[in-house]
């Protein structure tokens, strides 16, 4: 894993495939979560692959895939408050606020973000009534935003949360 992460660090930014650095990005994450020491993982790994990542974004050109690749995976990596905080950002203000300009939220990468903050109990994190995933749901009343709005309520850390999503399905 660690190994991994030094990929992240030196390789990825001068290659030039993306479906490479995607699939890459994936394997880091993977590595992170079922083969790193457990606790290298908790107190450094995960925190660098973070960071790393949306250094990577904010180095990207504007605009690019690559850029997009590295926000799509951090919506994905351990949050720290610092990370939710961009991603907060990245829902109500131009990207290049947070050093990301030319990044296109649209649809899909705006429930990437929703869902990573609600897994990260940013977002709708005192009981089991959702209204800031409500809201976003109303922005998207097609048939794939009830579908990514469920499955951002189901992503959220309560334990009253977990018990009503298992009770529904």
């Amino acid at each position: 894993a660690r190994d991994y992460v030094a990929l992240a660090r030196r390789g990825l930014p001068t290659e030039s495939d993306i479906n490479l650095i995607t699939a890459t990005l994936r394997q880091v994450a993977g590595a992170l979560a079922f083969y790193a020491d457990p606790s290298w993982a908790a107190e450094q790994g995960r925190a660098d692959f973070a960071n790393r990542l949306l250094e990577l974004a904010r180095e990207s050109e504007a605009g690019s895939d690559h850029q997009l690749a590295f926000v799509n995976a951090l919506t994905t990596a351990y949050l720290s408050p610092w990370h939710t905080e961009v991603l907060e950002e990245l829902l109500g203000a131009d990207p290049a606020t947070v050093g990301l300009p030319g990044l296109t939220v649209d649809t899909d990468l705006r429930w990437r973000i929703v869902q990573a903050l609600a897994a990260a109990g940013e977002v709708d994190a005192e009981g089991v009534e959702s209204p800031f995933i409500d809201a976003e749901a109303e922005r998207d009343p097609t048939a794939a935003g009830a579908r990514q709005a469920a499955a951002a309520r189901a992503a959220r850390p309560q334990e009253a949360v977990k018990e009503q999503v298992w009770q529904t399905v």
